[in-house]
C-alpha cells in the first residue's frame, strides 16, 4: 500500500466498525475504483465477522460487570452475617481463647508492648567545611521518633554535655566546634518509653 491510509489504530472498536461501514458504502458500485469487487467483498465479509465479535465482546463485558456488581453486594451481606455471628460467638463463649479457636473464628492479637530502645551505633561525625559546623550520622533505631544530640569538649567530664539537637532523622548537622579543638558528640534515642541510652561518644575531626 502506498499513499492510502488506514488511520484506525486510534479509533474505539465501534469507531472502527462505523469507519467500515462507511467505507463499504461509499465503496460499493464506486465508478472511480473499477475491479475492486473480490477485496471489497472479503472486507464486507470481515466487517460482519468483526461487527459480531465486538457486539458478542459487549454482551459478556456488560454480563461481567453485573455480575460483578451482585458479587460485591453478596460479600457485603456475608461479611456482615460473620459480623454478627462473630458477635455473638463472643458473646457466648466469654471471648475465651479456646472456644473461640473451636470455632473457625479468630481473636484479635493483642498490641506489642513498646520495647526499650537500644543504644545508637555507628556514630558518625565529620566537618561540611564550614568552620564550626559538624555533620552527624548515625544508625536508625527501630522505635526511635526522635534524637537527642548532645556536645561537650571532653567527654570524661560528666556535667560537660549539653544538648544541641533534636533531630527526627538519624543524621544531622550541628554549629559549635572550635577550630583546632577536638569536639564529642552522642546521640540518644527518644521512643514510646521515652530516652534511651547514650551512644558512645564519637569525636569530630580536628580543623
Amino acid at each position: 500500500m502506498g499513499q492510502v491510509v488506514l488511520n484506525v489504530n486510534r479509533l474505539t472498536f465501534r469507531k472502527q466498525i462505523a469507519k467500515g461501514a462507511v467505507v463499504i458504502a461509499q465503496s460499493t458500485n464506486n465508478p472511480n475504483a473499477p475491479g475492486n469487487d473480490d477485496e471489497l467483498a472479503e472486507f464486507v465479509a470481515a466487517q460482519a465477522a468483526f461487527e459480531a465479535a465486538n457486539t458478542d465482546w459487549e454482551a459478556i463485558r456488560s454480563t461481567a460487570k453485573a455480575k460483578t456488581a451482585e458479587r460485591k453486594r453478596a460479600f457485603m451481606v456475608w461479611k456482615a452475617k460473620l459480623k454478627a455471628l462473630a458477635a455473638k460467638t463472643e458473646s457466648v463463649t466469654g471471648g475465651k481463647l479456646a472456644a473461640v479457636l473451636s470455632t473457625g473464628l479468630e481473636l484479635r492479637s493483642a498490641a506489642s508492648p513498646p520495647q526499650p530502645l537500644a543504644a545508637p551505633m555507628d556514630v558518625h561525625v565529620a566537618t561540611n567545611g564550614a568552620p564550626g559546623m559538624s555533620k552527624l550520622d548515625w544508625t536508625p533505631l527501630a522505635g526511635a521518633v526522635s534524637y537527642l544530640v548532645e556536645s561537650c569538649a571532653d567527654p570524661i567530664i560528666p556535667d560537660g554535655w549539653a544538648q544541641i539537637a533534636t533531630p527526627t532523622k538519624a543524621a544531622c548537622t550541628v554549629n559549635g566546634a572550635e577550630p583546632g579543638k577536638k569536639r564529642w558528640y552522642r546521640i540518644a534515642g527518644v521512643g514510646a518509653l521515652g530516652q534511651g541510652p547514650w551512644s558512645n561518644p564519637a569525636a569530630r575531626p580536628v580543623m
